[in-house]
């Protein structure tokens, strides 16, 4: 048996950590990469460039809608067979053969009933700003004013962080503890950590704490992680640190608290061997502690 500790490496205190923030502009930032009456597929728009993609449109309200002299608000009514849609939609595996994007969008709440915009004149932007400044690139840090703060700001959507770390001690592998955030990527040193999303799994799922294996097989026997996020650490290779000085980004989509961002190591301490007549059994197991990120020696 192989066992190992996940825990976390020196840092400095967290009052230390400076953190640099660039919010992104909603909508179209710039000059509009095409027009269209209705919808365009994500994928082909984007051409897997980018994760993102901005619909705008405009609408006219009459000043005599009820909804206007009532206080009661229009329900906005969407479709689409993207996974993600906050103001804009994010792509998935096997998008390419199904399409991605809005397929329906409507307004309920009208005098005349139901507003249908989806045969509307929409305007579409690739990408999001941050992307096209080129942030979390080692060459494109500058591209912005980015504004310092000692407190990181907490759940604000469509948000760049940038901070300078330290590398964990010693040489043990290093993850990214990404539980209290949203949705989003990461870089170090302009290395691409990965898409992050921490969504929770389902807690109406059957999580028996007394899992017993024998018996008749079912799909969820032995279940675990209900109601906990379906992954929070994220690689990072030891190659990409440098000794000192290591910028890590963060582009948050839907807010989250970059605060408690944490590395954390694993470290094998451990190995026991089975030994049989016909084969060696080898077993590995490991633990996890997490570190605090939030302060200049990440």
């Amino acid at each position: 048996m192989v066992t190992s500790d996940l825990k976390p490496s020196g840092v400095s205190s967290k009052k230390d950590l400076i953190w640099e923030v660039f919010t992104e502009k909603a909508g179209v930032w710039a000059d509009a990469d095409d027009v269209q009456q209705g919808f365009v597929d994500h994928i082909d728009a984007t051409k897997d460039t980018t994760d993102y993609l901005w619909y705008t449109t405009r609408l006219h309200v009459d000043g005599n809608e009820e909804f206007l002299k009532n206080g009661r608000k229009p329900m906005l009514l969407i479709e689409s067979k993207g996974h993600a849609l906050h103001t804009f939609t994010a792509s998935s595996a096997f998008y390419e053969f199904a399409g991605a994007g809005l397929t329906s969008v409507k307004i309920d709440g009208f005098n005349n009933g139901i507003l249908d915009l989806s045969t509307s004149k929409w305007v579409y932007k690739i990408g999001v700003q941050g992307e096209h400044l080129g942030l979390h690139k080692t060459d494109g840090l500058h591209n912005v004013n980015w504004k310092s703060s000692t407190v990181a700001p907490k759940y604000r959507p469509l948000t760049w962080y940038k901070a300078v770390v330290n590398p964990p001690p010693g040489n043990d592998p290093v993850a990214l503890d990404m539980v209290h955030m949203g949705k989003g990527l990461a870089w170090l040193n302009g290395e691409s950590i990965r898409r992050y999303w921490t969504t929770k799994t389902s807690a109406f799922l059957e999580c028996d704490p007394k899992c017993d294996y024998r018996g008749e097989y079912e799909p969820a026997k032995c279940s675990t992680g209900c109601g906990e996020p379906t992954q929070r650490w994220y690689h990072i290779p030891r190659s990409w640190f440098k000794p000192s000085g290591n910028v890590l980004v963060v582009f948050e989509e839907t807010g989250g608290d970059p605060s408690q961002i944490k590395f954390a190591t694993r470290r094998l301490y451990g190995v026991c061997v089975h030994l049989s007549q016909e084969y060696p059994t080898i077993e590995m197991h490991s633990k996890t502690k997490g570190e605090d990120v939030n302060h200049k020696a990440l």
